[in-house]
């Protein structure tokens, strides 16, 4: 599944949604190393981060679960692995 939210859509979701996860979390609930995470990120696999302040970035929740309920293809893993 290709990631594609350079233009979020955020109004109308439930507050819940809208809750930042930090990187921590977001390797432990989608089971990546870092590297991995980011180079997914620039493959457009995975979400663009949210700027939370200078020094401290996360990701909206509802990004992480969709994530999660749309695992990538063993095709999309292979590329993501080699690149």
């Amino acid at each position: 599944m290709l990631f594609q939210t350079k233009q979020r859509i955020t109004e109308g979701r439930p507050i819940e949604d809208l809750r930042i996860v930090r990187l921590p979390e977001v390797l432990r609930l989608v089971g990546v190393s870092k590297s991995t995470w980011y180079r997914g990120i620039k493959l457009d696999y995975y979400p663009e981060k949210v700027g939370r302040s200078i020094r401290s970035v996360g990701w909206y929740e509802f990004e992480i679960r969709m994530v999660l309920e749309n695992p990538l293809t063993d095709d999309e893993l292979k590329i993501l692995m080699a690149a």
